[in-house]
């Protein structure tokens, strides 16, 4: 198919300004013929699309196509990457540009792609994790906590060290809860790993409802809870923490897993880690001196946090 650029045309004509399909059309075609066919998690993938157009550029939903130009992209790049974040800001204009492209490729849309050319800021690597005097804030606050979803939540992502999305699409059939175990069948990486449990991370789960086959159930396409945006500010408000993400609850165990000297690869092993040749060793490890080494670095935790060593949700 040829490549239509701006300079082959003065704008759209009258007729391809009536047939342009609006950018909330459009992505809901993404969603159906890309990600349904194309995406290893299709249902998570589509709610994470539909959530990104939603939360950060609703007033584009009914925009033509043709009348979102490039000017109008780095606006909302600059913007974003204020009030929301630089990676935030870079994920959205990387969702917006395959969009287009999506809509070249099924001619939906002709004309240089607005979402192109724009410079992404360089990210740096998050070293965010909490700290000693943090815990005792956010035990506290957790225990006043309404949302128990929030709550148990909270605790298992800083006793397993798990990702979010794996934590939030847990279920009955990947625990052994006689062996203290939890296997990820499917993570980001695509190499299942198994979890030790920790008693304190066993108890809670076991007070979880059976009446699903998710731990964490939800109301969505997925049907577990895949977003808790809004009570998770809520908590870090009311314990006094600032800049803390649901991601640097993982960060956290393996950071204090770090400062009990624990050896990388057992870290890599705890955390489900694929890289290069340390994907052999942590294939030969034992479970054992990880769940030693999980062990430990909750223990600290819990004590840095003025818990009992066996915490009672």
């Amino acid at each position: 198919m040829a490549t239509w650029k701006a300079s082959d045309y003065e704008g759209p004509s009258p007729f391809e300004e009536r047939r342009s399909v609006t950018l909330g059309e459009l992505l809901a075609d993404y969603c159906a013929k890309h990600l349904q066919a194309n995406a290893k998690k299709p249902a998570r993938a589509i709610e994470y699309a539909k959530w990104q157009i939603d939360t950060y550029v609703p007033q584009w939903r009914n925009r033509k196509l043709h009348s979102i130009r490039r000017e109008d992209v780095r606006k909302l790049h600059a913007d974003l990457g204020d009030e929301n974040g630089q990676p935030t800001a870079n994920r959205t204009v990387q969702l917006i540009r395959t969009l287009y492209n999506f809509a070249a490729k099924e001619e939906l849309f002709r004309g240089d792609n607005p979402a192109e050319k724009i410079t992404m800021f360089k990210e740096k690597p998050r070293t965010r994790f909490l700290q000693p005097d943090e815990l005792p804030k956010l035990f506290t606050a957790l225990r006043d906590e309404p949302s128990k979803d929030l709550r148990d939540f909270v605790l298992l992502s800083l006793l397993c060290g798990a990702r979010k999305s794996d934590t939030m699409a847990m279920r009955w059939d990947q625990l052994d809860l006689e062996r203290a175990t939890w296997t990820i069948p499917n993570p980001k990486n695509e190499t299942e790993y198994v979890i030790p449990l920790m008693p304190e991370a066993v108890a809670i789960i076991k007070k979880r409802s059976k009446e699903s086959e998710w731990i964490f159930p939800g109301v969505g396409a997925s049907s577990h809870i895949v977003d808790l945006k809004r009570p998770w500010q809520a908590l870090l408000k009311r314990a006094g923490i600032d800049n803390l993400r649901v991601h640097d609850l993982r960060r956290s165990l393996g950071s204090w897993m770090a400062a009990g000297n624990t050896s990388l690869p057992i870290i890599g092993k705890a955390l489900g880690h694929q890289s290069g040749e340390a994907t052999a060793v942590y294939s030969r490890l034992s479970l054992d001196p990880v769940r030693q080494a999980i062990a430990a670095a909750t223990d600290a935790m819990l004590a840095a946090g003025k818990l009992q060593k066996r915490l009672k949700p």
